[in-house]
């Protein structure tokens, strides 16, 4: 999960590690820059449960 305008961890970056890791998402807030987490709170909030969320279902699919 990155910020679309983070240039620390560019969306570039985070799709190159996801593509190593069979199984994984990329999540890239829109219109977030390096500290997204700050800027916007609720939007990673809802990611992180939903990803909790479907690792606790029976079936385990995210």
């Amino acid at each position: 999960m990155t910020c679309e305008n983070d240039n620390g961890s560019s969306p570039e970056m985070a799709y190159a590690i996801s593509s190593e890791i069979a199984g994984s998402q990329t999540v890239i807030t829109l219109d977030l820059q390096h500290m997204g987490l700050s800027e916007r709170p609720s939007v990673f909030i809802s990611e992180i449960l939903r990803f909790l969320a479907a690792a606790a279902s029976p079936d385990g699919v995210l």
